[in-house]
Protein backbone atom coordinates (compact mmCIF):
# COMPACT_ATOMS: atom_id res chain seq x y z
CA UNK A 1 0.00 0.00 0.00
CA UNK A 2 1.30 3.47 -0.91
CA UNK A 3 1.31 6.10 1.83
CA UNK A 4 -0.51 9.36 1.09
CA UNK A 5 1.55 11.22 3.69
CA UNK A 6 4.82 12.67 2.48
CA UNK A 7 6.35 14.91 5.18
CA UNK A 8 9.52 16.04 3.40
CA UNK A 9 8.02 17.84 0.36
CA UNK A 10 5.31 19.51 2.45
CA UNK A 11 7.90 20.64 5.00
CA UNK A 12 10.03 22.11 2.22
CA UNK A 13 7.01 23.94 0.84
CA UNK A 14 6.23 25.48 4.27
CA UNK A 15 9.85 26.52 4.76
CA UNK A 16 9.86 28.08 1.29
CA UNK A 17 6.63 30.03 1.86
CA UNK A 18 7.51 31.20 5.36
CA UNK A 19 11.04 32.02 4.31
CA UNK A 20 9.76 34.39 1.63
CA UNK A 21 7.34 35.97 4.10
CA UNK A 22 10.06 36.50 6.69
CA UNK A 23 12.30 38.22 4.18
CA UNK A 24 9.62 40.51 2.81
CA UNK A 25 7.81 41.40 6.06
CA UNK A 26 9.49 44.45 7.51
CA UNK A 27 9.28 45.72 11.06
CA UNK A 28 7.18 48.75 11.84
CA UNK A 29 9.18 51.93 12.16
CA UNK A 30 7.91 55.35 13.15
CA UNK A 31 9.40 58.83 13.20
CA UNK A 32 9.03 61.51 15.87
CA UNK A 33 5.77 63.32 15.17
CA UNK A 34 4.00 60.38 13.51
CA UNK A 35 0.42 59.71 14.51
CA UNK A 36 -0.10 56.16 15.76
CA UNK A 37 -2.79 53.97 17.27
CA UNK A 38 -1.95 51.86 20.30
CA UNK A 39 -3.25 48.36 21.00
CA UNK A 40 -5.92 48.40 23.71
CA UNK A 41 -4.56 46.56 26.75
CA UNK A 42 -7.82 45.89 28.61
CA UNK A 43 -11.40 46.92 28.06
CA UNK A 44 -12.98 49.07 30.77
CA UNK A 45 -14.96 47.13 33.38
CA UNK A 46 -18.56 46.60 32.35
CA UNK A 47 -18.01 47.14 28.62
CA UNK A 48 -18.04 44.38 26.09
CA UNK A 49 -14.75 44.22 24.23
CA UNK A 50 -16.25 42.25 21.36
CA UNK A 51 -17.61 45.23 19.44
CA UNK A 52 -15.03 47.79 20.50
CA UNK A 53 -12.03 48.70 18.43
CA UNK A 54 -8.85 46.91 19.51
CA UNK A 55 -6.94 50.19 19.00
CA UNK A 56 -6.81 53.41 21.06
CA UNK A 57 -5.65 56.80 19.95
CA UNK A 58 -4.40 58.59 18.01
CA UNK A 59 -1.17 59.37 19.83
CA UNK A 60 1.95 61.22 18.73
CA UNK A 61 5.39 59.61 18.80
CA UNK A 62 7.46 62.08 20.81
CA UNK A 63 10.62 60.06 21.48
CA UNK A 64 12.36 57.01 20.04
CA UNK A 65 13.82 54.98 22.92
CA UNK A 66 15.23 52.06 20.92
CA UNK A 67 15.03 50.44 17.50
CA UNK A 68 11.41 49.34 18.06
CA UNK A 69 10.54 51.13 21.32
CA UNK A 70 8.68 54.46 21.38
CA UNK A 71 7.29 56.93 23.90
CA UNK A 72 3.94 58.51 23.09
CA UNK A 73 1.95 61.59 23.99
CA UNK A 74 -1.70 62.47 23.54
CA UNK A 75 -2.86 65.11 21.09
CA UNK A 76 -3.20 67.48 24.08
CA UNK A 77 0.50 67.04 24.91
CA UNK A 78 0.27 64.71 27.96
CA UNK A 79 2.89 61.96 27.95
CA UNK A 80 1.77 58.33 28.13
CA UNK A 81 3.34 56.73 31.24
CA UNK A 82 5.38 53.97 29.64
CA UNK A 83 7.16 53.16 26.38
CA UNK A 84 5.56 50.99 23.70
CA UNK A 85 6.96 48.35 21.38
CA UNK A 86 6.33 48.82 17.65
CA UNK A 87 4.38 45.54 17.53
CA UNK A 88 1.70 47.21 19.71
CA UNK A 89 1.52 50.34 17.55
CA UNK A 90 -0.06 51.00 14.19
CA UNK A 91 0.26 54.01 11.89
CA UNK A 92 -2.74 56.34 11.95
CA UNK A 93 -3.71 57.81 8.59
CA UNK A 94 -5.71 61.03 8.60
Amino acid sequence: MVSMFCPIPSYLWVVDVLGDFSRTAGSRQFLVGDLVLRARQTSPHGKSGKLESPWEGPYIVWRIVGPVKYELETLEGRQVPRSWNASHLRKYYV
